[in-house]
């Protein structure tokens, strides 16, 4: 699956917000509160990203969902 048919499967599925996102290599973000609900997919490479206290590693094909009101980091 290409990433114009990942967007258009999950705009499908009634998610509004469905766009592409780039990072630099080491790209870091500081802690942020989601404004609504957020999932990022990772179609390439890998996403560390911080919640609650607790750090993981995303890779390729993994979700990580972000609950509304959540604090987190990459």
């Amino acid at each position: 699956m290409n990433e114009n048919e990942l967007i258009t499967q999950l705009q499908d599925k009634g998610l509004s917000h469905a766009y592409l996102w780039d990072d630099m290599l080491d790209a870091r973000f500081p802690d942020n509160t989601a404004c609504m609900g957020t999932a990022y997919i990772v179609l390439s490479g890998e996403m560390p990203l911080t919640m609650a206290g607790k750090s993981k590693l995303y890779r390729r094909g993994d979700r990580c969902p972000v609950p509304v009101g959540a604090v987190h980091s990459r």
